[in-house]
């Protein structure tokens, strides 16, 4: 409570406007954000003399408490409450995850008088179907250890190579409710009545969990095993993301991008589409196709959409949905595909 008053005090007061001055604080000088950096010192000499540290330090021993006041009261000038979750989509790591989750051998049904009562899932490194060398099979045995582990009751004797494999290599979705669960696909973000259901059907111990308040891969692939939420839909609705970062800069004045350099280039695309295949799905692509027409063959480009992979005998495969409905055109492989990317960025044309 006192540090929530001083935060509103102290932290929020006049002097505080300021941030966005130059340092010599003179009205009328151009905004910046230069100051704020002087401001850091300010903030560790309130909150305790004795401390020298970080203040990145600094601000995760103090804000949780204020957090907490403020998630649970409002004040005077009635703001709203802060909410330990945001709405929004899911991001498509998550939804990867999850359909790799609900596949046999990664999961296992915890029931209790012929209720669903949890769910357990197999953790990164012990995953079958992925890059995992080290997949294991969720089985009654590992089952009942990492259960008897959550009750503090641990096999002796333990050896050390023991405890990662038998007490750290599952994840339990607990299932608080059977409530039934039914999501809108008007729009690719979660509404808050569906964040609210989630958290109160579902609640996870990994930390994706906690980091999001209500959502990681765990809860998607309980929705899918308990209520048949359907994940192959959830991806192809998932917005398109442009590629993360700023552009990249040349780095000589000359030197352009050809087909075998820059991000696009077809040896870089095989290898990233190799490691995340997922993250071309919903781009904009450009695929020229050979038209047989009264004038002979003809080379035409047509646009559309990169749909999500799927796997067969060992290799990954991408759809092409094309705005001309009458086109159609077997699914491409990863080289087939890493040239229609090359080429429609040759071809300036945008992914998004």
């Amino acid at each position: 409570m006192d540090i929530a008053q001083w935060f509103k005090e102290e932290y929020l007061a006049a002097d505080w406007k300021l941030w966005y001055y130059s340092a010599s604080k003179a009205p009328g000088i151009t905004p910046n954000q230069n100051p704020i950096e002087a401001h850091n010192r300010d903030i560790k000499r309130i909150v305790g003399p004795a401390i020298n540290t970080s203040t990145e330090v600094i601000l995760n021993s103090s804000l949780p408490r204020i957090l907490s006041y403020f998630c649970s009261t409002r004040d005077s000038k009635g703001v709203s409450i802060i909410k330990p979750f945001s709405a929004g989509p899911v991001s498509i790591k998550a939804a990867r995850k999850a359909m790799l989750l609900v596949e046999e051998g990664n999961y296992k049904k915890v029931e209790r008088n012929s209720s669903v009562t949890g769910v357990l899932f197999n953790s990164r490194k012990y995953m079958i179907g992925d890059e995992s060398v080290e997949a294991t099979r969720v089985d009654e045995s590992r089952a009942a250890i990492f259960r008897a582990s959550l009750r503090g009751s641990l096999r002796r004797p333990e050896i050390v190579e023991n405890m990662e494999p038998h007490y750290l290599s599952l994840h339990l979705v607990r299932v608080l409710t059977d409530l039934p669960f039914t999501h809108s696909w008007a729009s690719p973000n979660w509404p808050e009545t569906e964040v609210l259901r989630v958290r109160t059907k579902c609640h996870c111990d990994c930390k994706a969990f906690f980091v999001s308040g209500w959502l990681c891969s765990h809860i998607l692939a309980t929705l899918k095993l308990l209520d048949g939420f359907y994940l192959k839909v959830l991806l192809s609705s998932i917005p398109a993301c442009k590629p993360p970062g700023r552009p990249r800069k040349v780095p000589k004045a000359r030197q352009h991008d050809t087909p075998n350099t820059g991000q696009y280039a077809v040896p870089k695309l095989l290898k990233k589409m190799t490691r995340r295949p997922g993250f071309p799905t919903n781009w904009k692509v450009l695929v020229p196709l050979d038209i047989n027409d009264d004038d002979g063959i003809t080379t035409k480009n047509f646009d559309g959409i990169v749909r999500p992979w799927f796997a067969k005998d060992g290799k990954y495969y991408w759809k092409i949905e094309f705005a001309d409905a009458d086109i159609d055109v077997e699914p491409y492989d990863i080289q087939e595909l890493a040239h229609v990317l090359n080429h429609t960025a040759r071809s300036s044309y945008a992914f998004v």
